[in-house]
């Protein structure tokens, strides 16, 4: 027995495309964040610490700032290849190609679901 691709399916494929790319595009603007902020606590450190308590409170946000950064660098390293893809030439026109797809199977897909039996003989 051949199995039914839904349209659903379809769609979820195509939703899971658009998530991985704005994972990537959410990821590498976090590093851009996180480099700014990197750049707050230097110069706080430079310019506001008299004292080892208050560097070592800066020292302990840029430690944990940094973990998160690589984070996001790791994420954004990830999915940077299927971001290219889906983002050049043939990707986008797959993307869109896939829900022109979608949307003609959801279509037929109504028509089935209120297709009625005519009877074409009136056998009494």
């Amino acid at each position: 027995m051949v199995k039914r691709l839904e349209y659903k399916e379809l769609q979820d494929l195509i939703s899971s495309f658009r998530e991985h790319k704005m994972t990537y595009d959410n990821a590498f603007k976090s590093i851009g964040h996180f480099d700014r902020l990197q750049n707050d606590l230097l110069h706080e450190m430079e310019f506001d610490c008299q004292n080892y308590e208050d560097r070592a409170k800066v020292a302990t946000k840029m430690s944990v700032m940094r973990k998160e950064r690589r984070q996001a660098k790791n994420t954004a390293e990830l999915y940077r290849p299927l971001w290219e893809y889906l983002t050049t030439g043939n990707g986008k026109q797959m993307l869109r190609s896939l829900e022109e797809i979608s949307q003609q199977m959801s279509q037929i897909s109504v028509l089935q679901g209120t297709r009625v039996y005519k009877k074409r003989c009136d056998n009494d």
